[in-house]
């Protein structure tokens, strides 16, 4: 039994965040939710850009730094 423990853990890597990726990664999640906030009360000018530089570069970014 305990073979196999040692194994499994042996074998599971996972996904791994370093750090700098988590405080990437939260980073995003607070502008994600000011431009929701923005986006709620009508704001079309900043809103859209926190969301995109959210959702297209902050958080892959954060998944794919190390």
């Amino acid at each position: 039994m305990k073979l196999q423990k040692d194994e499994i853990k042996k074998n599971n890597k996972g996904i791994r965040f370093s750090t700098t990726s988590m405080i990437i990664f939260f980073v995003a999640i607070v502008l994600l939710i000011i431009g929701y906030i923005l986006l709620s009360k009508g704001d079309l000018k900043i809103a859209p850009v926190l969301l995109s530089l959210s959702y297209v570069v902050l958080i892959p970014l954060a998944i794919y730094k190390k």
